[in-house]
């Protein structure tokens, strides 16, 4: 028996992030709504929680990024978009779809003013600043321009969960159901989702507006 232990090797979750691990089966890390609508997203949502338990946060980010790409195309699918210059929606590209579902919404804005075309007008703009911050940092991490320590990661967690329960409600309205999360850490966490998410964005966009600087002015 000691020979086998030997050969094994144990990873040590601590305790405040063990909710983070394996938590996605009961929709308790994005909410059982986002959970039971964006399905094709299950795998990553579960894997960024796996990650940030491990304190494998470049690795978590990676996960979170794709959650995101995936709600970007279910809006589009769901604005009737199939095809972007006779490419197929899955092999469009990141910035193309954007301008593609921003026509879309555009166009159903309400002309009378009044709540809805408030409401609608909010959910565009919103949406649009969270693609663009979204589209900087894919960019960051896809060719490892960018790296996340450990309050980075479980900002761009607390970010993207807010942004796919507020797609959620806007693609879903009717299936809509309240996510119930027995972990202590996950309800303390939607207390400062927004707090955090906005943290996150502004601190983010400083710092690519700074290297952005530097290498430019490397550069003259």
């Amino acid at each position: 028996m000691e020979k086998d232990m030997a050969e094994r090797q144990f990873a040590f979750i601590p305790p405040e992030k063990v909710e983070y691990f394996g938590s996605v089966e009961n929709g308790a890390l994005f909410g059982i709504s986002v959970h039971n609508n964006f399905l094709s997203a299950s795998a990553d949502i579960e894997n960024s929680g796996n990650c940030l338990a491990a304190d494998l946060n470049d690795a978590a980010a990676f996960h979170l990024l794709r959650v995101v790409e995936i709600g970007l195309r279910e809006l589009a699918r769901n604005l009737g978009i199939k095809k972007i210059a006779k490419a197929p929606l899955d092999y469009t590209g990141w910035e193309s779809l954007v301008r593609e579902i921003n026509g879309k919404l555009e166009f159903k804005i309400p002309k009378v003013r009044g709540h809805k075309k408030s409401s609608a007008l909010k959910f565009k703009q919103d949406l649009l600043a969270d693609f663009s911050a979204f589209g900087v940092l894919r960019t960051e991490v896809m060719h490892g321009r960018s790296h996340h320590n450990e309050k980075q990661a479980i900002g761009l967690f607390e970010r993207v969960r807010e942004f796919m329960q507020r797609l959620d409600a806007q693609i879903f309205p009717v299936r809509k159901t309240s996510g119930v999360r027995s972990s202590k850490n996950l309800k303390k966490a939607d207390s400062i989702t927004k707090e955090a998410a906005e943290r996150y964005a502004d601190n983010l966009m400083r710092e690519l507006a700074a290297k952005n600087l530097h290498e430019n002015q490397n550069t003259v």
